[in-house]
């Protein structure tokens, strides 16, 4: 009778323990769950299980032992390891076999696992590890039959193709972790791909943009041409229909304006005092007094290009290339309704610089044209003034000539006879007036019969003491107004020659920018000329305030032994 029902119920136990074992998931729930079915199926009180993989990691499962005993096992691995699986199978290690039970006693009651243990099971995994599991004896007090050992067999191989099962699965779930991350790895490479490449295109984009605008502007020198032409540009890279720039000069006193799409009757004040107020307005908005030379920035705070511009804000910078030359560009809305992107932004400033560098180098051009006009009309009047001194020259070697050959008659005439007559006397003076007055006919800087002074007011006088003060504190110029021969036989230390009949050339070369408030001390006549009076005269006359003639000239200044040179 024993035997059938035992022949029912292997079968049954084994149906029993494989069906909740292939439904379990993780490698520790498996051993546990084969550990507890094979005690309760055989009626035994204590039991193990450790699983030891190729990297010697443990995992062990007990049930009804002592926490001595796990110790014991924890501390034996290696020699369990070199025991039980090297001399099967030494090549790897770790053995591949299925199943195999000792019930040996001199093999299982060793100091390496606990002293209630009666059966140990060893099974490998394939190349994966392998494990052993130990039972102790049946509460029954019955030892283990052949047929008890065939269903450790069974359970056994159930234990094992459900860790295998397990071990496959967690490759499986390992690569599909893996693949999800390399899936993850490639998404992030796909999307930088897509980025870099439309990163490349906005650079090539602005490249391109900027290249065209260098061009379409490397031929432009005046102010106005390249506003107009860089305008047009970037409302066509921008795509708008309005855009306008604004720029100051201070030096000049000037503004310049260039605006497209805009009606007239939106236009505002944008004379020279209402782009400097728009571009102070816009200074103190963003908290800078001084700006800096070539720098350019891009204007977030569309209200305020809505209220300083001629149109609509949509985006807009302001520009300086140095303290006198200031800026704006506003820029409208696209056409595409679109807002302006920080690439709009950073390619627009990118635009703005090199709009800079051009205006930059055009105002150097206009700088250098307005002064070649300005050296070529000196040039102009310094060959007319060259041609007047030739002219008066060749007239005063005509004058000489005749006084030669007057003063030659007269001597002769003074030869001829002793005493000088009245009518001959009369007869020279005649003559005299006569050259005289055709003289001063012919010549604009003839001699004037009445001096000029004394049609003006008296230049007022300096003492020679107080003029000393003035020499020592260097606050007042001196003026030697005597012929260069004078002056460089001697004159006052420090001194500057404007002679009378040159007057007005020497002071436009060198003294037609000095300060009018500046004291002037004149010196220089001698009997018959007094070349400091129409010297303080003229000077005067071109506007110096403080003129003054010095008393005594050139010989009080040496009487009191104050400097001179040579």
């Amino acid at each position: 009778m024993n035997e059938p029902g035992k022949e029912i119920f292997s079968p049954r136990a084994l149906c029993d323990t494989a069906h909740p074992l292939y439904g379990l998931s993780g490698l520790r729930e498996i051993m546990e769950t084969f550990v507890l079915t094979t005690m309760g199926t055989f009626g035994i009180p204590q039991g193990f299980a450790l699983l030891i993989d190729k990297a010697s990691n443990v995992q062990i499962i007990s049930r009804g032992l002592e926490d001595t005993d796990i110790r014991t096992i924890q501390g034996n691995i290696p020699e369990i390891v070199q025991r039980y699986f090297s001399p099967l199978h030494p090549r790897d290690g770790l053995p591949y076999i299925k199943v195999h039970l000792i019930l040996d006693e001199a093999s299982v009651h060793l100091p390496c696992w606990p002293a209630q243990t009666e059966v140990l099971i060893l099974w490998g995994i394939e190349k994966d590890g392998c494990g052993v599991a130990g039972f102790g004896k049946k509460i029954v007090d019955e030892s283990y039959s052949q047929r008890d050992i065939q269903l450790f067999t069974l359970l056994t191989n159930d234990l094992i193709g459900s860790l295998t099962r397990e071990r496959s699965e967690e490759i499986i779930r390992e690569m599909r972790s893996i693949l999800e991350s390399r899936d993850m790895e490639i998404e992030d490479i796909l999307r930088q791909e897509e980025f870099t490449r439309r990163d490349l295109d906005r650079r090539v984009h602005c490249l391109k943009t900027l290249y065209d605008t260098t061009l379409e502007l490397g031929g432009l020198t005046e102010t106005k041409k390249i506003m107009d032409t860089f305008l047009l540009m970037i409302m066509g890279t921008f795509s708008v229909v309005q855009g306008y720039i604004l720029l100051l000069d201070k030096a000049a006193k000037t503004a310049h304006i260039t605006y497209r799409g805009v009606d007239k009757e939106r236009l505002r004040d944008l004379s020279e005092s209402g782009v400097e107020k728009a571009v102070r307005r816009y200074l103190n908005t963003v908290g800078e007094k001084t700006p800096s030379s070539m720098k350019s920035q891009v204007i977030t705070d569309m209200r305020f290009l809505g209220d300083a511009a001629l149109t609509d804000a949509g985006a807009g910078s302001f520009f300086v290339i140095d303290e006198a030359n200031l800026g704006l560009i506003g820029l409208g809305n696209k056409i595409t309704g679109e807002g302006y992107s920080e690439e709009d932004q950073e390619l627009l400033q990118t635009l703005t610089n090199n709009f800079m560098t051009f205006l930059k180098n055009a105002k150097a051009f206009e700088m250098i044209k307005e002064l070649n006009i300005r050296l070529e009309e000196r040039n102009i009047q310094l060959k007319k003034t060259l041609e007047e001194l030739m002219t008066s020259r060749h007239r005063i070697e005509i004058l000489e000539r005749a006084k030669a050959r007057v003063t030659s008659v007269i001597q002769r005439e003074r030869a001829r006879t002793r005493r000088l007559s009245v009518v001959d006397l009369l007869l020279i003076l005649g003559f005299g007036l006569i050259l005289g007055l055709t003289f001063n006919f012919s010549n604009p800087d003839g001699i004037s019969i009445v001096p000029q002074t004394w049609s003006h007011e008296a230049t007022p006088r300096i003492d020679t003491h107080w003029a000393k003060l003035k020499y020592d504190t260097g606050t007042s110029l001196f003026v030697d107004a005597r012929p260069a021969d004078f002056f460089n036989q001697r004159h006052i230390r420090g001194a500057v020659n404007i002679p009378l009949p040159l007057f007005d050339f020497v002071y436009m070369m060198k003294y037609n920018k000095l300060d009018p408030e500046k004291e002037i001390i004149v010196y220089g006549r001698n009997v018959s000329k007094h070349y400091d009076e129409e010297v303080a005269m003229k000077l005067a006359a071109r506007g110096h305030k403080k003129v003054k003639i010095l008393s005594g000239g050139l010989s009080a200044w040496q009487e009191n032994v104050y400097p001179v040179e040579p």
